[in-house]
């Protein structure tokens, strides 16, 4: 199995790739722009304004599954995103 991870995705990628698990046989892979300590992310999220989270939620709504591109999909992940916080 070759595995293709982004992000977090890719940083459990590495992790499969640098400590093999039995059930999971993977025998390549590439990680995109995965975070290698993850410490200090959680630290930056936490640290996040209110602003710089609503901004944040609208830029992954709009990369993860509105359907909307562009500034109407940043706009829409806003709105998303001040509705759950």
């Amino acid at each position: 199995m070759a595995l293709v991870g982004f992000s977090l995705g890719g940083n459990v990628t590495l992790k499969l790739l640098g400590e093999p698990l039995d059930e999971v046989p993977v025998r390549a892979g590439v990680a995109v722009s995965a975070p290698l300590d993850l410490s200090v992310g959680v630290e930056h999220l936490s640290n996040l304004t209110e602003d710089e989270a609503i901004e944040l939620g609208s830029k992954v709504g709009a990369l993860v599954g509105l359907g909307i591109e562009g500034e109407e999909g940043f706009e829409a992940g806003a709105e998303i995103g001040a509705q759950a916080g």
